[in-house]
């Protein structure tokens, strides 16, 4: 699961809540720019430069990420079990813990303790 060198997925980055797919670099300072205004360099999503640093939190809500770690790695249990509760991203599945995992439906020791040693082969610490 190999992350793209773009603003996207770097941790200077912070998309525009106004417009999709731009944002600022906060890599360095602000930039004097006309009329004395101090602006952050603003790009585009797809945009790339040699100060690139891998943000880990995009991983962590990358939905297609995970689905594709839950096909590959976890039983046919534990996916239903993450499907019927909804939980699409490494967030929301750390975010409820071991014992969070265990109260959802048909999760049991077992398939609770598959996921939590997956998601550590994986550097991830389902606590």
């Amino acid at each position: 699961m190999g992350v793209e060198k773009t603003c996207k997925d770097c941790l200077f980055w912070r998309e525009h809540v106004t417009v999709k797919g731009r944002g600022d670099c906060l890599r360095f300072p602000p930039s004097v720019v006309a009329n004395d205004k101090m602006m952050f360099p603003a790009t585009g999503f797809c945009d790339w430069c040699g100060e690139w640093k891998e943000n880990e939190n995009a991983l962590l809500d990358d939905s297609i990420a995970f689905e594709n770690f839950v096909r590959a790695r976890f039983s046919t249990r534990a996916r239903g079990i993450l499907w019927r509760s909804r939980i699409v991203t490494f967030r929301q599945l750390l975010h409820i813990g071991y014992c969070g995992f265990l109260d959802l439906r048909n999760a049991g020791e077992i398939t609770a303790e598959h996921v939590k040693s997956e998601l550590k082969r994986f550097g991830l610490e389902l606590q």
